[in-house]
């Protein structure tokens, strides 16, 4: 997955933010049509504390980031 995403990316995989860069995550699904048939989202933050203390954030991140992969998947499979 590393080399997929560094090869459909000028960033480290760990610096794009799936809720906040939807054209990077876009590029990787449209330049790696075909080459996966699943996928799985691991990116999710989970500290209660800070997620009550930036609420927004971890909204954005964690279903901002989960939209945004559905729509790329919708958006290669048609």
């Amino acid at each position: 997955v590393h080399n997929l995403f560094t090869a459909a990316s000028s960033k480290n995989h760990d610096d794009v933010e799936i809720g906040q860069d939807l054209e990077v995550l876009r590029s990787f699904f449209i330049n790696n049509k075909g080459r996966f048939s699943s996928v799985l989202h691991l990116a999710a933050l989970k500290a209660v504390g800070e997620s009550v203390q930036k609420p927004l954030e971890y909204y954005e991140n964690n279903v901002g980031g989960a939209l945004n992969l559905l729509r790329c998947c919708k958006e290669v499979r048609s």
